[in-house]
């Protein structure tokens, strides 16, 4: 199972920049994890793509439904958030230099993630990649060969939407390997 952070969960779903090879590492999974903030984090995702008219309303609509499709079908495991959980990120945040940056939302991810095990998360967030060694979690040095190349646009014809869901291409072996700065 691997750790996905919100804008990675988006891209299972949306034709976003690099989406393709996200999805790829969805399908070799032999499952999907996030914490539970990922789930709000994806809506004000998609409806920043309906503001943006990458979306429609209707296409909205429709990933709703099949990001819904694969919960119900198993395809994600969401953590909770607790109040522990909660306690973890902030003690955390306090102990970082003051000279890294670390969202809220991103200490919670990576307090989730090592509460829950897990030993990399995937993220395209260089701040959260940053901050991750202080969460115990691996950390690989950035390299310019290493790095997931990002376009402007959309690597599908069919616009934003993947008009599908991960479930279809999930499989049970192994992961292949991510470029250096897309995991940690």
């Amino acid at each position: 199972m691997i750790y996905f952070d919100a804008a990675y969960v988006a891209k299972g779903y949306l034709n976003e920049p690099g989406a393709d090879r996200v999805r790829e590492v969805a399908y070799g999974a032999d499952g999907l994890a996030s914490c539970e903030l990922a789930r709000l984090e994806f809506a004000s995702i998609l409806k920043r793509h309906v503001r943006e008219r990458h979306v429609t309303r209707r296409e909205m609509t429709a990933i709703l439904k099949d990001f819904e499709e694969d919960e119900q079908n198993g395809v994600w495991q969401w953590f909770g958030v607790t109040s522990d959980l909660l306690e973890k990120a902030r003690k955390a945040v306090l102990d970082i230099p003051t000279t890294e940056f670390l969202r809220s939302g991103d200490a919670l991810h990576l307090a989730c993630a090592e509460e829950h095990g897990f030993q990399e998360v995937y993220t395209n967030d260089r701040h959260m990649l940053k901050a991750a060694r202080h969460f115990h979690l691996d950390w690989r040095e950035r390299s310019q060969r290493g790095r997931l190349r990002y376009s402007t646009q959309p690597k599908s014809v069919d616009g934003w939407w993947t008009n599908g869901r991960i479930r279809a291409g999930l499989q049970d072996h192994a992961s292949p390997e991510m470029p250096r700065d897309t995991h940690v």
